[in-house]
């Protein structure tokens, strides 16, 4: 009886290998993937609200972003709204939360002014907020005692887009969904902690406690 080889193996059940599973199912011809969990569920771990700040990093607030990182996450960042779109239960995966940087001084006020004016043509939502708009959302920053603190006072605001997901239900429904492609065999095997990975003449072999599973590529998430 001939061995059974997978084209890929993924190994991770978190957000980004389901997230690699659902892209390979949906949008390329590899017919035959196993993704590969050492939990009993998906995204226990790093993909979970427990260890994860859930943050959709859209690289706008991001100081230590330029511009150029700053559009690259950008776009990794509208997949994944776009993909919620399709989903029924979208107010449970992702969340629009109001998200600011704050300058303080005047040299921190002259660098968020000067990024706004290199950022707005990507970043068409961001938008300045004087010291008084900024007292009216973050009191707390800008008030002392009931009073304006005196030295210069700025923020860059994103007040209306989504900023926060789910990433436990996310990769739920990323694996849920590549099992759903038509005339793909997905396989997803959980509670196998990967003990060794070997490679011989272009066939990989993950030793799992479950035994040995064999694939063509193996990607590790």
């Amino acid at each position: 009886m001939t061995e059974k080889v997978y084209e890929v193996a993924v190994n991770g059940g978190g957000v980004c290998g389901t997230a690699l599973l659902y892209m390979l199912a949906e949008y390329t011809d590899i017919d035959d993937i196993i993704l590969i969990e050492k939990y009993d569920a998906l995204a226990k771990v790093n993909s979970n609200g427990r260890n994860n700040s859930q943050t959709l990093h859209c690289g706008d607030i991001e100081t230590n972003y330029g511009l150029e990182k700053a559009t690259k996450v950008k776009n990794a960042a509208v997949m994944v709204v776009n993909y919620t779109e399709a989903l029924d239960t979208r107010e449970h995966v992702i969340y629009k939360f109001q998200k600011v940087v704050i300058g303080v001084g005047q040299k921190e006020c002259d660098q968020l002014r000067e990024r706004l004016n290199n950022f707005k043509t990507v970043f068409t939502s961001l938008q300045l907020l004087e010291k008084e708009q900024v007292a009216e959302i973050e009191p707390n920053v800008v008030l002392i005692n009931g009073e304006i603190r005196p030295e210069p006072c700025i923020a860059l605001a994103v007040l209306d887009e989504y900023s926060a997901v789910d990433f436990n239900r996310l990769a739920e429904f990323f694996a849920q969904q590549a099992q759903t492609v038509d005339d793909k065999n997905i396989q997803i095997q959980l509670g196998s902690h990967v003990d060794k990975i070997e490679e011989r003449d272009g066939v990989f072999s993950i030793e799992t406690a479950q035994g040995a599973i064999k694939a063509k590529a193996a990607v590790s998430q």
